[in-house]
């Protein structure tokens, strides 16, 4: 083949190459690794593909490379590769055994492990072909060998006793390296030394639950098991030592001496072995029987045996458990940790819980009491964290107790899933700094104008303008430093000034303006500023692509399309190169994030067409596109549309629009609550319809739901050479179908934020299942939904509960003003108790509330100095009296949302305009311009500094440069810098089938156009900025003036304005 002669193997370390050889695929399914398949069949045909291999073997332990030579083109001559290609293969080393093991699992059967270099033999060694080369002596009963990763398992019925395994040169790994060498080895199986696991280290445990403690052992005589109760002191510094003592993992891990653990000893018994070797039994231990019958107590266990297989060895494993209802949640930030108490059995708020923080000598440090909302607040900032120093947390309400380790950063939950700006690490913000520049591009040798505003912050405002000293540096292109000099701001907070480029150098130029006032520096204290150097040509026309927001489906789209200079004068007859490309995609709208709006399992392919048109004599012309209809799984799609237009003198300029293409008048959003879900449970959907203008579809829609489970069917194929090959073909079984109506309503009066239609299916079995909502539009067409869920069995293990699970917590509106209240629309799957938070820089309000539907709306009065924005939180606690599951079991939900707060009295409203009404000036006429700063009310402003400049918006252009806002930088809104967490998640699982048993013990005794210009003057005045002054002040009036003549350049020129006064933007 052709396509050989541009390929061959290139060894990087040796500097060689090898020839490949080219053969044809035979089959798809030899594709299927770089294959795209849509709807289960193959995107790409047979004959794009081909098979590379190496003409000889590749010698190994060298780096290998594919090249493809250039002026490779394809079968149907479009497309030629322009320049060689290198793909890197990877180090080829050589195939070898590295080890042969026996093993012996416990409650499994023995096997020889054959452990080599290579991760994978090549397809045909089948397990019938690797007896040629692997043998055991004797062979036992049912030997059988099996390919795993990186080697072979041996299997059979293995004694006790001696074997001798052999391998034979000949073996052949994927990547054609073969086994040179005999290996031979004698391996013995030996009965298992024994060990103890405890589902936990130091734990607490739901004291309302189950109340039962597991030990898993093997192979040892039998296990003591002692137990200590745990008292006042007692607890801290038994829990002091076991942090400090019971660390490390196998023969290093130490053991505490159980007679150094304070307390007394109320349990002390030794339970006989009942298991065979190498088999695994537990003892189950209870509470109730252990502390006699007491609720709530501390508990040290050691649990210690000796080996039946092995004389002298013996191991142990210790664990500390609490017995406790109080559960806690904290809110930490700056100088405060805010505790909120609940009950782990009901979810109820427990008020007069005495939360006392105490050093490692159990002496009191703070103590605060929980109200009757369960909240205390503590002064935690004067705290200094030294190395190894231990805080601990005493919690207790009458006998009940519960003690953690305390630091001023807790374990926190993470905050990625919700639409909130937030900040956990590193240093707070100090200063916000605007600096901007008269225009977004220059070139060498021009003069950069530049305003600095800048304004110190706390963690939660802006503070008032002042005489700021700071630093500033210019590093043209090259980095080099041409300006440094000390500075001032003024009692404005402003600085500007302007400097010259060098005549040469293109790239990116710094302005750096460093406020530091000390050696240490802080890199929030710098405001840095990129200004572009290019050579650059002002563009001289605009484009307009008129597209429409939205089209239907299913009828040809035509987009109008005009082109005109600066000057005015249309553009005709240029070429104009078209290209829309179309995806399945629906942004929900606003409180919609987490639904899903189309069948999120259909894999549709894109659509892309591109074409040349051309303008006609006025300089327009219509682009028309027809996107394929969607029949199997309708969706909308979104279409991005760019044009590319070229005018005489070659300048092309892009315009870039989207839009999206409806299938239908409204789509259905289906929405499933976050976690696994179990069998025996009812799981609550939420559903809403949204027409095609993004707004809510609020007639009634008869909707038809389905559930069907899905299976996988192996099916046998022939694949490449013959050989037959497995495949899972999916199929959809029907378990339910019911007809209901969704009604969608306005949660609050003229809000966007939806009530969802709440319907609940039965969770029979388990399995993975579709959930599918349709219904049809006012012309008949289709509308469908459809996701995936997954439903695992009652005693399934899942640790999902303890991990974070979101609610969504939307605002009525999207931002609001001193004096309002937001009405927050809260959507849970579970109901409960819920601690309500205000929070910024620190936690300003709380409240509780009870939870008792799947919609509740929540008042949030929005007070003085909430702006420029606020962050509700909700913490909901269902106890695990409310749980639904076999096992029952607390769980907590977490919803965050911003609120937005507007302060008119920031803002300054700028207008300007040319004091005359021309429509046009000839070059160098004289012009004068006025900016009017005015208030919310429409007050001129005296006082204002106001930035006053004009550029050409042929410069402007360019880079989409807008009108700098300073209220963007100064009102923009704070993050979050408060940090929640929560008890629950420590809590030891209800379900026995979530031991994971990781305490693993220790071994005992181990370690816009212009009108013409004056024929008698010749145009050298070409400016892209026409005039720049940095600093007027606006008079009683609020007005500012400035004259400035007219440049030579036919374009059109942008006057902008940008004013300050204080806080005020």
């Amino acid at each position: 083949m052709k396509v050989a002669q541009h390929l061959s193997f290139y060894d990087k370390r040796g500097d060689r190459r090898i020839r490949a050889e080219v053969t044809k695929l035979e089959s798809i399914e030899e594709s299927k690794e770089l294959q795209r398949f849509e709807e289960e069949k193959p995107v790409f045909p047979l004959e794009q593909f081909v098979k590379v291999t190496p003409a000889t073997p590749l010698p190994v332990d060298s780096e290998w490379l594919l090249v493809t030579k250039k002026g490779l083109v394809s079968k149907d001559k479009k497309f030629e590769l322009a320049k060689d290609q290198r793909d890197y293969l990877g180090l080829l080393t050589a195939f070898k055994v590295k080890s042969i093991t026996p093993q012996t699992p416990y409650d499994e059967k023995r096997f020889i492990s054959i452990r080599t270099t290579k991760y994978e033999l090549i397809d045909s060694l089948t397990p019938e072909l690797l007896t040629d080369y692997i043998s055991v002596d004797p062979i036992p009963d049912g030997f059988a060998l099996k390919r795993v990763g990186y080697g072979v398992q041996i299997g059979g019925n293995f004694g006790y006793r001696k074997y001798v395994v052999k391998v034979k040169p000949g073996l052949i790994a994927k990547d054609r390296t073969s086994l040179t060498e005999e290996v031979e080895e004698e391996i013995t199986f030996q009965p298992n030394p024994g060990f103890i696991s405890l589902p936990t280290e130091r734990v607490a445990q739901n004291a309302s639950g189950k109340r039962a403690f597991q030990i898993m052992t093997g192979n040892l005589h039998g296990v003591n098991v002692r137990i200590k109760n745990l008292e006042r002191n007692e607890l801290i510094y038994a829990l002091r030592g076991y942090d400090a003592a019971y660390k490390g993992y196998g023969d290093e891990k130490r053991a505490i001496p159980y007679e150094m653990v304070p307390g007394k000893t109320i349990f002390n018994e030794t339970y006989k072995r009942a298991a065979a070797n190498d088999h695994s039994e537990k003892i189950d231990l209870t509470w109730d029987r252990v502390s006699g019958g007491k609720k709530y107590g501390a508990f040290y266990l050691c649990a210690e045996g000796s080996s039946a297989t092995r004389k002298g060895f013996s191991v142990g494993g210790q664990s500390l458990v609490q017995l406790t209802d109080i559960g806690l949640a904290w809110k930490q930030a700056g100088d405060e940790t805010l505790f909120y108490s609940f009950s782990v059995s009901t979810g109820e708020p427990v008020g007069e819980v005495t939360v006392e923080l105490l050093d490692d000598d159990a002496e009191s440090l703070r103590t605060v009491t929980t109200d009757a909302t369960g909240v205390g607040r503590m002064e935690t900032g004067t705290l200094e964290e030294k190395k190894g120093v231990k805080w601990w947390l005493d919690a207790r309400k009458g006998e009940d107790r519960h003690v953690m380790s305390f630091r001023k950063s807790m374990r926190s939950m993470g905050l990625y899933g919700f639409d909130i700006q937030y900040r956990h690490w590193g240093r707070p913000e100090a200063r916000r700094t605007l600096v901007f520049t008269d225009r977004p591009v220059y070139k060498p040798g021009d003069t950069v104008y530049f305003k600095v505003i800048s304004r110190g912050t706390d963690t939660d405002g802006v503070l008032p303008p002042e005489k700021t000293p700071a630093k500033l540096k210019i590093f043209d292109v090259r980095n080099k430093l041409i300006t440094e000099r000390d500075v001032e701001l003024s009692e404005n907070g402003t600085f500007d000034d302007s400097f010259t480029l060098p005549k040469s150098g293109l790239g990116s130029a710094q302005i750096h303006l460093d406020f530091n006032r000390t050696t240490k520096s802080n890199y929030r204290l710098i405001a840095r500023k990129n200004v572009r150097v290019a050579d650059y040509r002002p563009n001289t026309f605009e484009v307009d692509l008129a597209t429409e927001s939205s089209y239907p489906l299913g009828e040809a789209i035509e987009v109008p399309l005009r082109a005109k200079y600066y000057m005015g004068k249309p553009l005709s007859k240029a070429k104009v190169n078209w290209q829309a490309t179309a995806r399945r995609e629906y942004r929900g709208p606003k409180g919609f994030k987490n639904f899903t709006f189309y069948d999120d399992d259909h894999s549709a392919p894109n659509f892309s067409e591109s074409r040349e048109i051309h303008l006609s004599e006025k300089g327009d012309a219509t682009i028309r596109l027809e996107l394929p209809e969607q029949t199997a799984s309708p969706a909308p799609m979104r279409v991005n549309l760019t044009t590319e237009i070229v005018d005489v003198n070659q300048q092309t300029i892009a315009e870039r629009s989207e839009f999206l293409a409806h299938s239908s008048d409204f789509y259905l959003g289906m929405k499933v609550p976050e976690g696994n879900f179990r069998v025996g449970q009812k799981m609550p959907i939420s559903f809403v319809a949204v027409s095609k203008d993004g707004k809510l579809h609020t007639d009634s829609v008869q909707a038809t739901l389905k559930l069907g489970k899905r299976t996988y069917n192996t099916v046998k194929v022939r694949g490449a050479g013959g050989r037959m090959q497995t495949r899972n073909e999916v199929q959809i079984t029907p378990k339910s179908e019911s007809e209901f109506a969704i009604e969608t309503r306005p949660a609050i009066d003229e809000s966007e934020v939806a009530t969802a239609t709440i319907h609940e299916i039965d969770l029979d079995e388990p399995g993975d299942f579709y959930i599918s909502v349709s219904a049809k539009d006012s012309e008949g067409r289709d509308v469908l939904t459809r996701r995936q869920i997954r439903v695992i069995g009652a005693d399934e293990p899942s640790w999902a509960w303890r991990q974070m699970q979101r609610v969504d917590l939307l605002p009525d509106k999207s931002s609001y003003k001193v004096g309002q209240t937001a009405r927050l629309l809260l959507r849970t799957p579970v109901f409960g108790h819920a601690l309500i938070t205000i929070e910024r820089a620190g936690v300003r309000r709380t409240f509780t509330k009870k939870i008792t539907g799947y919609e509740t709306i929540i008042d949030v009065p929005i007070k003085d100095g909430d702006a420029p924005n606020l962050f509700t939180s909700v913490f909901l606690v269902r106890g695990s009296d409310d749980s639904p599951h076999k096992h029952p079991e607390a769980s907590y939900r977490l919803g965050y949302c911003q609120l937005n707060v507007d302060d008119p009295d920031t803002i300054l409203d700028v207008a300007v305009q040319p004091k005359s009404d021309a429509e046009f000036y000839q070059p160098g006429e004289p012009i004068e311009v006025a900016a009017l700063v005015t208030d919310n009310e429409g007050n001129g402003v005296p006082g204002s500094e106001v930035t006053l400049y004009a550029v050409d918006e042929g410069v402007l252009s360019l880079t989409g440069y807008k009108t700098p806002e300073p209220a963007s930088t100064f009102n923009r809104p704070f993050p979050l810098l408060v940090k929640t967490g929560q008890s629950l998640s420590n809590l030891m699982p209800e379900n026995p089938a979530e031991f994971d048993f990781h305490n693993k013990g220790y071994v005992v005794g181990g370690g816009g156009a212009m009108a013409g210009p004056d024929p008698a003057r010749v145009r050298r005045d070409f400016k892209a900025l026409a005039f720049w002054e940095g600093a007027l002040v606006t008079g009683k009036d609020g007005k500012v003036t400035a004259k400035f003549d007219a440049p030579d350049n036919l374009t059109t020129f942008r006057i902008m304005a940008v004013a300050v006064k204080g806080n005020r933007f």
